[in-house]
């Protein structure tokens, strides 16, 4: 009996051989968070060792082939933790550890955003390039305003103030909320409440971050309330300005994950402009006969969905979404698969190698094991399913493929809540158990209404501000 599952188990493994690789992300985040369990930072004979070990394990990797599976996980293992270790090491922002009273402070306004958590006449500033009574500082502070004194700011703005300086709290409790480290990780050394206002100085240069702030401000003044906050949400990943109460609402029926800009929204962008631009070149006979229109559309699908990674500012489920659609754009250059584990496996792999830190954060956690989960049931199960029941089933006038549809989106929607429950429970101590339905409706309206009037809307906003930018808007 032993023997036979011996052989089994052993031939499951050698199968399994041209997945090995994708294992090494599993290491890294097992050293990452080995990292941030230690209660105090490991000498330098620790990372040496480490660096050591990894060596030695690639050595022996070459020379016995067969210890392929353990061994890129101890290999991810150490590059994580030495990775974490450095980017710790590297980061220098100050902390502050007590209140700092009556200082004349300097700084460069980078983001602008309502208070998720006040009242809707709250806004927060992120200043950065800090220097307090002339002294230059390695920090970024947060600010509280009143929107009336918002709205004269811009991206950019340089703003001296009289303010107070107060130090962000460490948790209240052992399982808390680790503020104090979240901000560290942000490069946020502390608070400060405005006492005056000494100087504004209106910056002529606008960077990208200007045009979205711009393009969440314009959808807020053209739609009402709070149907601009959620379109908002949508276009630009702006969620600061959806009311509290339509907020919960969203998290109690189970699409909370709609207003973040995720894989779904990306996916549905870079998807919709690939159909429409192959559908235009088809028209377009002279164009089509020479060169690939397939392959030319999935490159500028990647150049919009490099644009929208940008307006939607870099959040964590956008990474992972925007290299697996690349891969996948990529894989349709190529005539090879679109999809694959090996994707999800290089996309944590380079997030994970540049920002260490985003483990830590819901959004990589839920992003990923939903992902996961999908890959893992359409890459067994689903080709199943539907030799079974998609084939074997009649057409009565032509619905099969709607119902073979909708099964899709809820197998989809089940998945996916199955996969991310126990990660929601962690961070948020709920369950909704309404989700399933609730997306069943509400994904199919994104997909074929929300998302494509989106695009619109982003397109006639980008081409209005080219137009200002270039000069001819002043013109005529």
């Amino acid at each position: 009996m032993f023997k036979y599952l011996n052989s089994k188990l052993l031939g499951i493994y050698f199968s399994e051989q041209s997945r090995w690789v994708h294992w090494i992300p599993v290491g890294l985040i097992f050293g990452i968070s080995a990292y941030f369990s230690l209660s105090s930072e490991p000498g330098i004979f620790f990372y040496t060792s480490l660096i050591f070990l990894g060596i030695s394990t690639v050595i022996h990797t070459i020379k016995n082939p067969h210890y392929g599976l353990i061994s890129y996980i101890i290999i991810g293992f150490c590059v994580g933790f030495c990775i974490i270790g450095t980017h710790i090491h590297l980061n220098k922002t100050k902390m502050f550890e007590a209140v700092q009273k009556s200082k004349n402070i300097n700084g460069c306004v980078e983001s602008i955003e309502n208070h998720p958590y006040k009242d809707d006449n709250t806004y927060r500033i992120i200043l950065s390039k800090i220097t307090i009574d002339k002294i230059p500082y390695a920090t970024k502070l947060r600010l509280n305003i009143s929107k009336q004194l918002a709205e004269d700011f811009q991206i950019q703005d340089q703003l001296t103030i009289a303010a107070r300086i107060y130090p962000i709290p460490m948790p209240s409790s052992l399982y808390g909320y680790f503020a104090r480290r979240s901000a560290f990780l942000q490069g946020i050394g502390g608070t400060i409440s405005i006492d005056n206002l000494l100087h504004h100085e209106k910056t002529k240069t606008r960077p990208f971050t200007h045009y979205r702030h711009t393009l969440t401000q314009k959808l807020l003044s053209n739609l009402v309330e709070p149907y601009g906050a959620i379109a908002s949400a949508l276009v630009t990943g702006d969620r600061s300005y959806i009311p509290h109460k339509l907020r919960q609402s969203f998290i109690d029926a189970g699409l909370a994950h709609i207003l973040a800009i995720s894989g779904l929204h990306l996916t549905l962008i870079t998807g919709l402009v690939f159909l429409l631009l192959r559908r235009f070149m088809c028209l377009w006979p002279i164009f089509s006969m020479r060169f690939p229109v397939k392959k030319v559309s999935a490159c500028l699908a990647v150049i919009a969905s490099t644009f929208y990674m940008a307006i939607a500012n870099f959040g964590i489920p956008v990474q992972r979404s925007f290299i697996m659609i690349s891969l996948a754009m990529l894989a349709v250059c190529l005539d090879r698969t679109a999809f694959s584990m090996r994707s999800l496996a290089l996309a944590a792999f380079t997030v994970l190698l540049f920002s260490p830190e985003s483990l830590l954060s819901a959004s990589f956690q839920l992003s990923f094991a939903a992902v996961l989960g999908l890959l893992a049931f359409y890459e067994s199960a689903w080709p199943t399913l539907q030799e079974k029941i998609f084939q074997n089933s009649s057409n009565f006038l032509g619905i099969k493929k709607i119902l073979w549809a909708l099964f899709g989106i809820f197998m989809t929607t089940l998945i996916a809540s199955l996969a991310t429950t126990p990660y929601s429970i962690a961070f948020f101590q709920r369950f909704t158990a309404q989700s399933i339905l609730g997306n069943l409706l509400a994904i199919p309206l994104v997909s074929v209404l929300v998302m494509p009037l989106g695009l619109l809307v982003y397109f006639h906003c980008f081409s209005v501000e080219v137009i200002l930018f270039s000069g001819y808007g002043k013109k005529a």
